[in-house]
């Protein structure tokens, strides 16, 4: 309120405020006391603690005593102003109020300085992960609760440990605290159609699609870019009202259902803007967020057509506008660092020597806002991994990308750098359940390795790989024709429809029920009746 007063810079304005604020009625306060109260709010607001009141008094009473009055008399009305004594000598104060005062001379917000980083993480974790949980889908169905369609506690115990390892001050920018990864990949997973629920007795389960399956046989930049570019494509300009309307992968990773946006408002073109103005290398989180929410905010259009009193297009639960359009353009920007950045590789994050984390924008955050039409992943040139005779998989350096591949068909038993992975016979046999084959683990850890791998490890590989077999479970139903007498005669009946597999007992061919009743009533023409039990 103390804002809109000093902005009133016109008397339609004030009288605009004076109708909002309540002080037009039977008594209305004269043009001249809200011209008055504004000149004195100017004055006060420099002082956010407050000043004397008998600076006041001395210095305006002399002319006017009464207009004084009632100015002062107005602004405690509008609580623009306040009174109080001060505690060391129970002086009276007066002023505006210390939080608005403060918040109406605070310096304009700088652009970001340059960060430089101790430490850095980039990759695209969700590509990544929803791999991990694709490749094991596509192995055999996932069971999932009925209940909440959540995946049950023990299969995903054996599936995280094959998910990139975060590091710990970055955990809480790739996943949500207290979500299990493996449930919000499912999801993500179902978003883009690679999977599907399918009913199997009482427990569902999440199955592979074709399109599944032909995302999984992808290089790794072009699973991304599969990921990358409905998101990039998307027709969206402002946030959806609501989840489920238009497209199931959409640009935002949020709906604002309270906000009615006016015309002119593009925030998908003031995300673009906010990240490219940070592009030139590390800076700092919060000093990126603190310039943009007060320097660069597109919801300022909409302070600018709401009048005094009217919070226009967005609901601010009777509170101070421009907090709630700071606020909300702050988590805005937090969650599309979160869900359309970071996890899939669009920023580099890092944190300096001070803690404070810092991020830098990708050739991918390029690609997602548009910017660039190509980008590069999966080339890690900074891998130095070292394969030793006893299996052990060591890290000389961080390589994230590395470690996410050789995760498919190795135990993890620590973090890089330092040793990482473990190779097993298990593990193995596991990633070629999972599709892997020999020669993708191979060409993994020759690429990766900085010194050649082992001929025993090599030999063990193709080993337990090639004791690998595949074989179908299926369901049938037989006719048990219970002698020798009935067999021939239903042999002579159905012929080709069925196929002996004991002397008394026959294999129906697969087909529809109507095929299978077809075949009964055959049988019950020629005098064979069909029972559960002879």
């Amino acid at each position: 309120w103390p804002g809109e007063l000093l902005n009133a810079n016109s008397d339609v304005a004030l009288l605009a405020l004076a109708k909002a604020r309540g002080l037009v009625s039977d008594h209305a306060v004269p043009l001249a006391v809200l011209r008055a109260l504004r000149a004195l709010a100017q004055t006060l607001v420099i002082s956010p603690d407050g000043v004397p009141l008998r600076e006041i008094v001395l210095r305006d009473s002399g002319t006017n005593a009464a207009m004084l009055g009632s100015t002062i008399h107005a602004g405690l009305s509008t609580l623009v102003l306040f009174v109080a004594m001060r505690g060391a000598d129970c002086e009276p104060m007066i002023g505006v109020w210390p939080p608005a005062a403060r918040e109406l001379t605070r310096p304009a917000a700088l652009p970001p300085e340059v960060a430089i980083p101790v430490a850095q993480f980039a990759l695209a974790v969700r590509m990544e992960d929803m791999t991990t949980v694709m490749a094991s889908i596509a192995a055999a169905p996932l069971r999932v609760r009925s209940a909440d369609y959540a995946v049950f506690a023990r299969a995903r115990a054996e599936i995280e440990p094959r998910l990139v390892a975060l590091p710990e001050w970055a955990v809480n920018y790739f996943s949500p605290p207290n979500y299990p990864r493996v449930d919000e990949m499912t999801r993500h997973l179902s978003d883009y159609k690679l999977v599907q629920f399918h009913a199997h007795e009482s427990t569902p389960q999440l199955k592979s699609t074709p399109a599944g399956e032909k995302w999984l046989a992808l290089s790794a930049h072009d699973r991304l870019a599969a990921l990358i570019d409905p998101i990039r494509n998307s027709k969206e300009v402002n946030p959806t009202h609501a989840w489920g309307a238009g497209e199931s992968v959409r640009f935002f990773p949020f709906t604002l259902p309270y906000l009615e946006p006016p015309k002119g408002l593009h925030l998908r073109d003031a995300f673009k803007q906010a990240f490219l103005r940070a592009s030139g290398g590390f800076v700092g989180l919060v000093p990126f967020l603190e310039y943009e929410t007060r320097a660069q905010n597109p919801f300022e259009t909409l302070a600018k057509t709401s009048g005094p009193g009217n919070h226009g297009h967005l609901f601010s639960g009777g509170g101070d506008t421009r907090a709630t359009y700071r606020n909300l353009w702050r988590e805005a920007l937090i969650d599309f660092m979160t869900h359309r950045l970071f996890a899939f590789g669009g920023a580099r994050l890092g944190y300096t020597a001070t803690g404070d984390v810092c991020f830098a924008l990708t050739d991918i955050g390029r690609y997602v806002l548009g910017e660039t039409h190509s980008f590069v992943y999966g080339d890690d040139s900074s891998a130095d991994v070292v394969i030793q005779p006893n299996f052990d998989v060591v890290f000389l350096g961080a390589a994230p990308s590395v470690e996410a591949t050789i995760a498919r068909f190795a135990e993890r038993v620590g973090s890089a750098p330092g040793l990482a992975f473990r190779i097993t016979r298990a593990s193995v046999l596991g990633a070629a359940e999972r599709g892997v084959t020999v020669e993708t683990v191979l060409s993994t850890l020759a690429a990766a390795s900085s010194k050649p791998v082992p001929s025993n490890v090599k030999r063990e590989i193709v080993g337990w790989m090639a004791t690998v077999r595949r074989v179908r479970m299926r369901r049938i139903e037989v006719i048990d024709c219970g002698d020798a007498e009935t067999a021939e005669k239903v042999q002579s009946l159905l012929g080709a429809k069925v196929r002996r597999i004991s002397p008394t007992i026959f294999e129906l061919s697969e087909g529809t029920n109507s095929s299978r009743a077809a075949l009964v009533k055959r049988l019950r023409t020629a005098g064979v009746f069909v029972g559960e039990n002879l």
